[in-house]
């Protein structure tokens, strides 16, 4: 878990995005079906002890961040929060979108196809 969110970065072979620049890009907050994106969560079919321990830390006020472009792509950022409100069983969860369709060609690093995500 990273306790200081400045540093917070995502990188490709060939970008570098800081969570300052994408903060730009991002929808206000909105609620949405946990139903809608839970499978595209890394701890959709189980999680490790450790992992846990952080999910059960993780705090509901902070949105996550899922990319959009005709669908939801991907889970930029939330993936224990995620997994903590399907935990408690929460049908709601507070998330922020990418909009892949008006952002920058470097974001197409937040597509699902880019790291061979499946549904």
């Amino acid at each position: 878990m990273i306790n200081d969110f400045s540093k917070l970065f995502w990188e490709d072979e060939n970008n570098r995005i800081e969570i300052n620049e994408l903060l730009d890009f991002l929808s206000d907050p909105i609620e949405i079906d946990i139903d809608e994106i839970y499978h595209l969560g890394l701890y959709h079919s189980g999680i490790s002890t450790s992992e846990f321990t952080i999910a059960m830390l993780t705090d509901f006020d902070y949105p996550i961040i899922v990319s959009f472009l005709d669908d939801y792509e991907m889970i930029i950022d939330g993936h224990h929060r995620i997994y903590k409100c399907n935990y408690f069983c929460k049908n709601k969860i507070k998330v922020r979108i990418l909009d892949l369709k008006k952002v920058p060609e470097k974001f197409n690093m937040f597509r699902r196809n880019k790291w061979n995500v499946q549904n």
